[in-house]
């Protein structure tokens, strides 16, 4: 059912009054402008109620508030609508000043309308302006004199090369729609020059506005100045502490928050620039800290940085619209052309660094899962780290993904195809891994053997157990080179199991001899054998 026109011609004065109370100072032809788009048969008079007080006295002012309250039971503006409570708080402003303030206004209203005028007498040609020029000097000099008073509306007095400050109300919807416009139309917004003097004059009268720093970071991207930028961005994190806007979430301490966050949107604006390892290092940063936080959430953004656009901001919020690090490597691959030799192999670094810091922080957000105990929703991540890193043909990190799917079917339950993958990725560990890589993929091999002689036949069950035991045993050779204490306890306390198992029970006392002194030596983890790989 189609609007009625008289309804639809309200909601759009409603609409108006609301952006005019709350938007920014406006130049009285913009003003008249707005009230033309929305309703022109008013823009008259709205115009001659202004000149009128301003052409006129003081009485002529004063005559408008008195009659003002009449409105009320004249129209149909209703103390409690729209243009109600801003007819009332213009009253109560009015009627709490006192003479001298009343006249301030009044000049205030004066220079406002006269420089309307000023403006269209300067579009006029010279001939015109002669004849309009005839007027006693004297009158502009009483004038100027009256003026030099300081204003109580400061704001509506600024002129192009001075402002004064906006309310905290203006100075917050100009900033909300410049980012949304910037977001999304980014041709409707302010030019980059004239914003950033907006965003100037808003910090000089509140250098802690923290959105008017973040909209000074975006707007300096726009313009490829990273210096700026990168001022704007740090600010808007410390002003976000200051300001007590960050607060506690997800469990975290404040500051922490944020400065994670910080680093993590630095990193995102190296990489906006093209400064790859001043990326990787912030990027690599964010995640130390991430992860002695346990924030898996930043730990995500950490995973989909690389695709970032110009004006994505990790806001300390889930972000919409990333690409993954293959669209990436594929948008930079297009460029390939025109390197040299030396300049593809050194982009071929910064692609495979970027894909394994991506694998890396894969991982990562895996194991957090795993210390909730949460170990199906780990398989999706682990499933994407592995086809991320057989696509670049990333050997290593395959294999670690491998042994980390393998660990959480292990948990699930399903010990045949962790075994399987173990056995896989085994011989590649063994000839290429390091010390704890072998010695992990070892101790994971003999915890699946163990899963699965358990549900064995009886005179399958002690040979399976005895290969567990052989496959212990070469594990610790590798964990006692490292002196690794904690996977020793580990392996003794298995032995010790698989021992008593098998009837040995002088290697199981021994086994238990060695896990307790162990035990005993480090800190209680809560369990005998902690889940990880």
């Amino acid at each position: 059912m189609p609007r009625p026109p008289q309804l639809k011609l309200d909601r759009t004065c409603f609409i108006c009054v609301c952006d005019l109370n709350h938007g920014p100072d406006l130049t009285l032809e913009q003003f008249l402008k707005i009230v033309e788009e929305c309703c022109l048969h008013m823009v008259n008079a709205v115009k001659l109620r202004l000149f009128m007080m301003a052409d006129g006295e003081l009485q002529d002012m004063e005559y408008f508030f008195t009659i003002l309250p009449n409105a009320f039971s004249d129209s149909d503006a209703f103390k409690t609508s729209v243009v109600g409570l801003l007819m009332r708080q213009m009253l109560l402003a009015y009627n709490k000043l006192s003479f001298s303030q009343v006249y301030k206004l009044y000049k205030s209203l004066q220079q406002y309308c006269r420089r309307s005028n000023q403006r269209e007498l300067s579009a006029l040609p010279a001939e015109d302006m002669e004849l309009t020029s005839n007027e006693d000097p004297s009158t502009d000099h009483i004038d100027k004199v009256e003026l030099d008073t300081p204003s109580l509306h400061q704001s509506e007095l600024r002129s192009d090369e001075t402002q004064g400050p906006l309310s905290q109300k203006q100075a917050e919807y100009f900033l909300a729609r410049q980012v949304y416009l910037l977001k999304n139309n980014e041709n409707k917004a302010m030019s980059p020059a004239k914003l950033q003097d907006e965003l100037n004059n808003i910090l000089k009268f509140n250098p802690d506005f923290a959105e008017a720093h973040y909209l000074s970071y975006l707007n300096s991207v726009r313009v490829q100045d990273i210096y700026i930028s990168t001022h704007s961005l740090l600010h808007y994190f410390d002003r976000l502490i200051l300001s007590g806007g960050e607060g506690k979430s997800n469990g975290d301490e404040g500051y922490g928050h944020s400065l994670r966050y910080a680093v993590l949107n630095l990193a995102t604006l190296h990489c906006r620039f093209g400064h790859y390892q001043q990326a990787d290092f912030a990027l690599l940063e964010a995640i130390r800290i991430a992860q002695e936080a346990n924030d898996h959430v930043c730990l995500q953004h950490c995973l989909l940085q690389p695709g970032l656009e110009p004006n994505q901001t990790f806001l300390q919020k889930p972000v919409k619209g990333c690409q993954t690090p293959s669209k990436l490597t594929e948008r930079k691959s297009k460029n390939t052309t025109l390197l040299s030799t030396s300049g593809m192999n050194t982009f071929a670094r910064h692609c495979n660094s970027s894909v394994c810091l991506c694998g890396r922080v894969m991982l990562a957000s895996a194991e957090l899962h795993w210390d909730s105990s949460d170990f199906a929703s780990a398989l999706p991540l682990l499933l994407q780290a592995l086809a991320l890193s057989r696509q670049h043909n990333l050997q290593s990190l395959t294999s670690e993904t491998l042994l980390h799917l393998a660990f959480t079917q292990l948990m699930l339950g399903i010990p045949e195809q962790a075994l399987v993958l173990v056995q896989d990725v085994l011989e590649s560990v063994l000839a290429h891994g390091s010390l704890i890589d072998k010695g992990r993929a070892l101790l994971l091999a003999a915890r699946c053997q163990m899963a699965l002689a358990g549900a064995a036949a009886q005179e399958h069950r002690l040979t399976a157990f005895e290969l567990a035991v052989h496959t212990l045993d070469e594990a610790a050779v590798y964990f006692s080179q490292l002196d690794c204490k904690e996977r020793m306890r580990d392996i003794h306390y298995l032995q010790a199991r698989l021992h008593h198992t098998l009837g040995n029970i002088s290697q199981r006392n021994k086994c238990a001899m060695l896990f307790r002194l162990l035990d005993q030596e480090l800190p209680s983890s809560g369990m005998t054998v902690v889940n990880r790989l």
